[in-house]
């Protein structure tokens, strides 16, 4: 039992640029942004896909939908929309200055929440910004590896040998990486770029990240 998912990080959008937290807040692509998407599309367009999946947020579902217009190899697949691939909650932190919020998380001065995030595993970043969300919105560790594991299952559960496009988010990429990624792949210093491709092959139920923040095909895939 086989399933190969090739994953995108959605383009650059307005908040991205303005180095700005962006989870369940949404914000449209830039031209760079859609130039992400664009180019992603063509690195994978000439792989069949039997399936697609987005986050249901609007960055990915454009980002999506700019992939699947570069395809060249058979019917182009209906693009399915789940919130199970949605990015994390961020809470009180949504639209924050990416630095300020991990000062405000840690008490610490940092440059960006990048240089903050390969501090600690994304489990730990997570509750940490759960426990300083006076709303109580933001996705603790548990709850959102639930999710994102009730998506995988969904992927694991498709006919075998099948290849799915899946369109996502920074930080549900870089917690796949922890939890999934073969040995030494996966630099908690390197975080996924806008519009650069993973892939995921998902053996009996077992996923493997194979590569990650590409933004084109290895010569073998």
């Amino acid at each position: 039992m086989s399933i190969k998912v090739y994953i995108v990080r959605h383009g650059q959008t307005i908040l991205n640029l303005y180095n700005r937290m962006q989870g369940w807040c949404d914000a449209p692509l830039t031209v760079a942004g859609m130039d992400d998407a664009t180019a992603a599309g063509k690195a994978l367009a000439d792989i069949h896909f039997d399936y697609a999946y987005s986050s249901d947020l609007s960055r990915a579902k454009r980002t999506a939908e700019l992939v699947l217009d570069q395809l060249t190899t058979g019917q182009r697949p209906v693009l399915r929309i789940s919130t199970l691939f949605r990015e994390q909650s961020m809470g009180y932190l949504e639209g924050e200055d990416g630095g300020h919020a991990a000062e405000i998380i840690t008490g610490k001065p940092f440059a960006s929440f990048g240089e903050f995030a390969k501090t600690m595993p994304m489990s730990k970043v997570r509750d940490l910004m759960a426990a300083q969300d006076p709303h109580h919105i933001a996705e603790n560790n548990h709850d959102f590896l639930h999710r994102i594991n009730m998506g995988i299952k969904q992927l694991s559960e498709l006919p075998d040998g099948s290849t799915v496009l899946l369109v996502s988010h920074g930080l549900v990429i870089r917690s796949l990486m922890e939890e999934f990624a073969a040995p030494g792949l996966y630099d908690p210093g390197h975080a996924p770029e806008n519009g650069t491709i993973q892939l995921m092959e998902i053996n009996n139920s077992q996923p493997t990240v194979k590569f990650y923040n590409r933004h084109s095909l290895p010569a073998d895939d």
